[in-house]
């Protein structure tokens, strides 16, 4: 059986508490970025309380060093703070993907709904300000 290194995360944010969350995972991303073991992470506003992580390890080593590093337990450590109810956390089978570099789809693209935070690189999609004020 294959192993699960893929991981898909709701957050549940509590009243008044929206824009920390926000605010904590557009943090998130640099954080991350940081960790050479996690190859994809994406935040995600699926309503107005409810946010979601994907992220992709390339090994279960790899998915226990992140859930272990600091921006778990950053989250753990204000979940009463921040969050409705715990974390939940579920290992996800990715069945199909197609990659393309993330300033080609949604960021910076009016009327995008998913995204946090602009790629770090140069592109012309970069020189329009994303809609919560980052560059």
């Amino acid at each position: 059986m294959e192993e699960k290194n893929d991981d898909q995360v709701r957050l549940e944010a509590k009243p008044g508490k929206e824009q920390a969350v926000a605010d904590f995972l557009v943090a998130g991303v640099e954080m991350t970025s940081r960790e050479a073991g996690t190859l994809i992470w994406f935040a995600r506003k699926l309503s107005p309380t409810t946010f979601g992580v994907f992220d992709a390890f390339a090994s279960e080593e790899d998915r226990k060093a992140h859930l272990a590093h600091n921006i778990a337990k950053s989250l753990m450590s204000r979940v009463d703070e921040m969050l409705g109810k715990p974390p939940s956390v579920e290992p996800v089978d990715i069945l199909g993907m197609k990659n393309k570099p993330a300033d080609v789809f949604a960021f910076g693209k009016p009327g995008a709904k998913t995204y946090l935070h602009q790629p770090a690189w140069p592109s012309p999609v970069n020189s329009r300000p994303c809609r919560n004020g980052h560059t």
